[in-house]
């Protein structure tokens, strides 16, 4: 499943979900973004940033730890099953309980403690979400895990549009996402335990706790990836006003679906990896240098765009999300850098080398929070996209070192010379042209990347055939 045809299939399952999900629910943010101001805007946005931020410690990191047992232990399904179900809903529990602790102690004014607290109740809910993915994604199961999430986002986007047309406070607003996860939660471990596997407990606390060990690395790479991009939100809440939240969301939600990319390839490419590595792993090296190619021609060129038609696209917005522009126009780099370390964090789980991702990924998010402390003060919203951005080139940098050493014992640096080359002559293009009419001048900067992406011979036509074949 790890050849281009395969993997552009499921990751088409998934991306088509998650993209026409994120249109839906980018189009309620706008909505919210309108009908409730920056303010109340910022109040919604910062619990579900708080919501994101705990859920990714189950839904990236002991989902991708399951993933790879699965796949190599597939017959015992049944018993791995339970034992990521209890583990998964387990620390949802202990970490949603732990967050509505500090929540009461702390004692948010302004309506906030009654908004925080339903969102922590759907931490708990969101455990059964994510234990089931384990079992779809090792089963390659993606339309079945794409329609599943769409389900849940389109029951929250039209509930809490409801909520906000009729004029509720944001608290309804929140119930409707806890019911769409509980919903969501409810269909998947339905549906996974007729067709896939019905989870087991017949596993004894030792077996429980060998892989809440195991799980560990997985764990805190997932919580600092989401952090690099999360945790900005959240402090931005704590030292500036929820308004600044607000305008900081708008661009946040325009970003988010561009950054989904690198997490649905990375999901449907590690099964068929993990696989491929076992039987060969001079195809996995190879199959692993020509997605890093395609990720460093794909992700350039998108960011350039981004930025390019930021300020033209938040003109539709009100005047209070001015600023959003120059925040997007920040963002979007961490694009192609996270395009990149996603192959490259695919590669150290499947070697075995997850704690060196772990480690990696705990030290980028630690600079981007320092960052993000430090330039708030100074520039506000802004500051949290430019320490994203920071982290994101931190992460790239050192996963980068780790495998050139220990996998790929080649440069890959080669690789991106000549999209950064494109992309250089893509914005100058564009940027002479803009005056004129930013629109046109995109095109125009696309189809000159398109050029010199050709001219220089970046796509050699028989390693695409290779990737493709698989």
């Amino acid at each position: 499943m790890v050849n281009f045809k395969s993997v552009m299939r499921h990751s088409g399952y998934l991306f088509g979900s998650k993209l026409l999900s994120r249109v839906i629910f980018t189009v309620f943010s706008l909505y919210a973004a309108v009908r409730l101001g920056p303010g109340l805007f910022g109040t919604l946005a910062f619990t579900l940033a708080m919501v994101e931020l705990i859920n990714s410690v189950g839904d990236v990191g002991l989902t991708r730890y399951g993933t790879r047992e699965l796949v190599r232990h597939w017959n015992d399904r049944a018993v791995i099953g339970g034992e990521i179900m209890a583990l998964q809903v387990g620390t949802s529990v202990v970490f949603g309980l732990a967050a509505a602790a500090v929540i009461l102690a702390v004692g948010p004014g302004g309506g906030k403690t009654s908004v925080l607290l339903i969102g922590v109740v759907s931490v708990v809910a969101w455990g059964a979400v994510s234990a089931t993915e384990s079992l779809l994604v090792a089963n390659e199961s993606f339309l079945a895990s794409a329609l599943f999430s769409l389900l849940g986002k389109v029951l929250f986007a039209a509930a809490g549009a409801a909520a906000i047309s009729a004029g509720l406070a944001v608290e309804y607003v929140l119930l409707a996402f806890l019911g769409a996860v509980l919903v969501e939660a409810a269909v998947r471990v339905a549906w996974t335990s007729a067709s896939i596997a019905r989870p087991s407990f017949s596993f004894s606390l030792k077996d429980l706790a060998r892989m809440l060990r195991a799980t560990a690395p997985f764990a805190v790479s997932a919580l600092s990836s989401i952090a690099v991009l999360q945790a900005g939100t959240i402090i931005l809440g704590i030292l500036d006003d929820d308004e600044a939240v607000g305008i900081f969301s708008v661009a946040f939600s325009l970003f988010l679906p561009f950054m989904w990319a690198p997490v649905i390839l990375a999901r449907t490419m590690f099964p068929g990896l993990a696989g491929m590595y076992m039987k060969d792993r001079v195809a996995a090296r190879m199959n692993s240098w020509q997605w890093y190619r395609l990720m460093a021609m794909a992700g350039i060129p998108v960011a350039a765009l981004v930025s390019i038609l930021a300020e033209p696209a938040m003109a539709y917005l009100p005047e209070s999300y001015s600023h959003s522009a120059d925040i997007l126009a920040v963002l979007i780099w961490a694009l192609p850098l996270t395009l990149l370390s996603a192959v490259e964090l695919n590669i150290l789980q499947i070697t075995d080398r997850e704690r060196e991702g772990a480690r990696i990924n705990l030290m980028a998010a630690v600079v981007t929070i320092a960052l993000d402390f430090i330039l708030i003060p100074l520039i506000g919203p802004l500051g949290v996209a430019l320490a994203i951005l920071a982290g994101a080139l931190l992460r790239e940098a050192q996963i980068y070192f780790q495998v050139f050493r220990h996998f790929m014992k080649k440069h890959m640096y080669v690789l991106f010379l000549r999209p950064l080359a494109g992309g250089a002559v893509m914005l100058a293009v564009a940027f002479a042209l803009r005056p004129h009419n930013p629109w046109a001048a995109a095109a125009a900067g696309a189809a000159s990347y398109v050029v010199v992406m050709v001219v220089t011979g970046a796509v050699r036509p028989n390693e695409v055939r290779r990737l493709i074949r698989g």
